[in-house]
Order: structure tokens, then C-alpha cells, then sequence
């Protein structure tokens, strides 16, 4: 192993981290806390865990406290108590975010307040959260949301499944066409093997299938009832928000008219991945924008 090794640069950012849990049913919730300063809540995406945000940690654990979540279901947290429901999904993502908000009560006491940073399912369900959170958001940023009752065609290349008896080999070749599929802009051909690696280890450990929820309206049906002040970055390219940008701006626009959006040209969903710099810049210039007062942390 070397220094380019996934797993020795995973390890080595986990490394710094404090691993803590929190009530998930009768099981538990994983949590890992990097930084200090002003808090800020990570929410991955379907089929990830805390790793979705590799590439953003190292910047922004030099300037806040960072409690990044493994949502129930997905990495090393627990299912949570009920199933998933594709017919009742604002109840079970409610029900998710229930458990999170419990977890924060616990980790970050009210009336501390915090800024929350959802991506993908992490971004529907952190719609719930906020919520349920009201004034305890200091601002809230969205990333590759989805979900918003705009119409939505589907993927366009179908995804490939893992088979018993596959070499780790095609296993990566696997995930690397399910993330040109719908995580990645780039060609099979120029995504890097840490975005395959990690995939390949998130994939392992999903028991949850959120994807059933990017083509429905949940997100919408709460966004009126955000009082925090939101920021919202796509990928140009990313394939759960074309066709219909457009009307998914207006989405966003018709519960906050001072919504703040972003759209990165040529990158496709996992925008924090794949274009890490301005996201996080992006995310830097939100996060002090909407800054707290010291008595408010």
C-alpha cells in the first residue's frame, strides 16, 4: 500500500475524527465529528456514508465542527425501526429525520444552533429535518437535490447489479459504469478508482433502497416550511435534475424567492466529488454568509 491507496487515505482522515452513536430504534446511529467552530450537519447521498464527503472534510474541518452522519440504513448506522415505503415516502423520510433529529438532541444540544449540508437522498431527508429543526438552522445547503414534482424520464443508461462469483476487478467495473450511470459526468474511462473504491465499499453496506424517492415530489411538499435560509448547487449534468431545471429552480424559488442557486457546468451529481474545489468554496461562502453569533453556537 501506498499513500494513493483509497483505504490509507480513508483511514487517515478517519483517523482524526471522534466516532460517537446515537438511538436508531433498538439499534444505533453512527456519527463522526471532525473540527472545531461553528457546527455544521452532513447528510450523504443514497448508497453512501460519511465518505461522500471525502474530498470537502479536510477543508472544512479547519474551520467548523463537523457531525457527519451515516443515515440510517446506509454505512455503519442501522436500519431504522420502520421499512422504507415507496407509497408513504414523507412519512419515512420523516421518520428518518425524526431519528437524525433525536441523534443532534443528543450530540448538539438545543438551543444550539448549527448549519445542515444535505446531498442527494441526504438533501430530501435533510428537507424533513429542517423542518422539524425551525429556527435551530442557522442556513441549509442543498446538493444534487432531487425530488421536487417535476417531472423526471428516468435514467438513460441502466444500471449493472454485482454478481456472486465476480473478481474484485469487475466488481469495480461495475460501479464505475453505475457511477458515469448516475453519480459522475466523466466517461467510465476517466473516473478515478478512489471514486470506484469507494462506491464499491458504500454499495456493500446500503440496505436501504432511497433512489425511489428522486422522481417524486417529497422534497417539495416541505420546502414552504423551511425557515432557514437555503443554497442550492447542481451539477449542469447532473442526471436526476435534467430535463427541467428550470422548473425545478422555480420549485425552489416559490418557497424562498432569495434562494440562493448554483450550477456547475460539466458536472454531474456527486458535484462535492467530482468538482471538490468550487463546492467548497461554495460551501465556505454559505457557511460564513449565514455565520452565528458565539452565544448562538
Amino acid at each position: 500500500m501506498n499513500d494513493d491507496d483509497p483505504s490509507v487515505v480513508t483511514d487517515r482522515i478517519h483517523g482524526r475524527c471522534e466516532k460517537r452513536t446515537t438511538p436508531c430504534g433498538d439499534g444505533r446511529m453512527v456519527w463522526r465529528i471532525w473540527g472545531a467552530g461553528e457546527p455544521v450537519v452532513l447528510l450523504h447521498g443514497g448508497s453512501g456514508s460519511w465518505t461522500h464527503w471525502i474530498r470537502n472534510l479536510p477543508v472544512l474541518e479547519d474551520k467548523y465542527r463537523l457531525y457527519v452522519a451515516d443515515i440510517p440504513g446506509f454505512g455503519d448506522s442501522d436500519l431504522a425501526p420502520q421499512e422504507y415505503d415507496i407509497g408513504r415516502l414523507p412519512e419515512s423520510t420523516d421518520h428518518i429525520a425524526e431519528i437524525v433529529c433525536q441523534g443532534l438532541a443528543e450530540l448538539l444540544p438545543p438551543p444550539a444552533r448549527y448549519h445542515l449540508v444535505g446531498f442527494s437522498f441526504g438533501s430530501v431527508m435533510g428537507g424533513y429535518l429542517a423542518r422539524r429543526e425551525g429556527a435551530r438552522l442557522a442556513s441549509f445547503t442543498l446538493i444534487g437535490a432531487a425530488a421536487l414534482g417535476v417531472p423526471w424520464p428516468g435514467l438513460s443508461k441502466p444500471l449493472q447489479a454485482a454478481k456472486d462469483g465476480m473478481s474484485d476487478a469487475e466488481v469495480g467495473e461495475v460501479q464505475r459504469h453505475n457511477l458515469n450511470a448516475i453519480m459522475l459526468a466523466k466517461p467510465p474511462a476517466e473516473i478515478d478508482d478512489f471514486a470506484v473504491w469507494l462506491q464499491v465499499e458504500n454499495v456493500k453496506r446500503a440496505r436501504m433502497r432511497s433512489h425511489v424517492v428522486a422522481g417524486t415530489d417529497t422534497l417539495a411538499r416541505v420546502l414552504p416550511d423551511v425557515t432557514a435560509p437555503m443554497t442550492v448547487i447542481w451539477g449542469a449534468e447532473d442526471v436526476f435534475a435534467k430535463p427541467g431545471l428550470a422548473d425545478r429552480k422555480a420549485v425552489f424559488r416559490s418557497a424562498q424567492s432569495d434562494v440562493a442557486i448554483h450550477l456547475l457546468d460539466g458536472v454531474g451529481h456527486w458535484a462535492m466529488y467530482e468538482a471538490a474545489e468550487p463546492v467548497n468554496d461554495l460551501l465556505l461562502d454559505a457557511l460564513k454568509r449565514y455565520g452565528m453569533r458565539n452565544d448562538e453556537r
